[in-house]
């Protein structure tokens, strides 16, 4: 009988030993995994935190060349490569040129997608001017991330003036997705 009891304690050791050894291997990978998806997230909120400040300093720069609205045929979207589609009249005056404002909204319109990539953007973005002055009510470009339900939006805001009013600029990036940015 005392062999059999060593034989026993034997594997009741080594069951131990397996399951300990399982156990452990099962908690690193799920942490490895865990910290994974973690980073990703937050690379994915960083990404669109910079695209949303890139975008919002594309669109209230005079653009590239300075009379790109000219050049732009908003119906061909073969004719925007090379074009940065800034809406100021000029370099470093806030004011909005309403020729580039009304280019800029055929074009999105037109292509949203084609959009996307002259802003230098991966994701979705949406854009909302409004103000308070005579003749001034929000303008819209882009897709509402309230009707495509987004998971995480950045918002930035920034002043210009639209036919003499201040406006407020709101340039809002956003995914559907929580490990993804476009």
């Amino acid at each position: 009988m005392a062999l059999k009891l060593q034989i026993w304690s034997l594997d009741l050791i080594f069951a131990v030993v397996i399951f300990s050894f399982t156990i452990t291997v099962v908690g690193v990978t799920w942490l490895h995994i865990s910290n994974g998806l973690t980073t990703s997230y937050s690379n994915s909120q960083g990404i669109l935190y910079m695209q949303a400040s890139a975008m919002s300093d594309t669109l209230l720069s005079a653009g590239s060349p300075a009379d790109w609205q000219v050049a732009a045929n908003t119906i061909n979207s073969a004719s925007w490569n090379g074009l940065v589609p800034g809406i100021e009249k000029a370099p470093g005056q806030p004011q909005i040129s309403q020729a580039k404002l009304y280019t800029l909204m055929s074009m999105v319109s037109s292509n949203y997608s084609a959009t996307r990539s002259l802003f230098g953007v991966g994701s979705d973005y949406y854009i909302v001017i409004s103000g308070a002055g005579p003749g001034i009510s929000n303008i819209t470009l882009g897709k509402n991330p309230l009707i495509y339900n987004a998971s995480t939006i950045f918002v930035n805001k920034r002043s210009a003036v639209l036919n003499g009013n201040p406006v407020v600029i709101q340039v809002e990036v956003w995914s559907n997705s929580t490990a993804t940015a476009g």
